[in-house]
């Protein structure tokens, strides 16, 4: 019997109501559109270990969600994942991922400093 696909998400929900919302709403959203797949619900803030990449690896996409976690030291200081971002082999993607600005003023994101392992990722 083959097992079931699933998705791993990454959230930061551990002191932000936000950051819940988020991911509570993903995960209806998730149910009716791919019923099909299984939640892997992992703490973004948390370091893999070799059996949390193991899940990473087999799982559909790994996706990042919630929180201002666009921001210049995204990876590796909101996600900090693991050493070599190419020991991550399946797909990443973002949602519902902010940005964090301290003037809040949309020409900021004209002008965003991304750092080198922000963009890698």
């Amino acid at each position: 019997m083959k097992k079931k696909p699933y998705y791993v998400i990454l959230t930061g929900s551990k002191n932000n109501a936000g950051d819940f919302l988020i991911k509570y709403r993903a995960k209806e959203i998730f149910q009716r559109i791919r019923p099909d797949r299984e939640i892997v619900d992992i703490n973004g803030w948390e370091k893999f270990s070799a059996e949390t990449l193991e899940i990473v690896n087999n799982s559909e996409a790994l996706i990042l969600m919630g929180g201002p976690a666009l921001q210049q030291h995204m990876y590796p200081k909101i996600y900090p994942l693991v050493d070599e971002l190419s020991d991550i082999t399946t797909k990443i993607v973002m949602m519902g991922v902010g940005w964090k600005s301290l003037s809040g003023n949309w020409i900021d994101s004209v002008y965003y400093p991304l750092g080198k392992q922000c963009i890698e990722l």
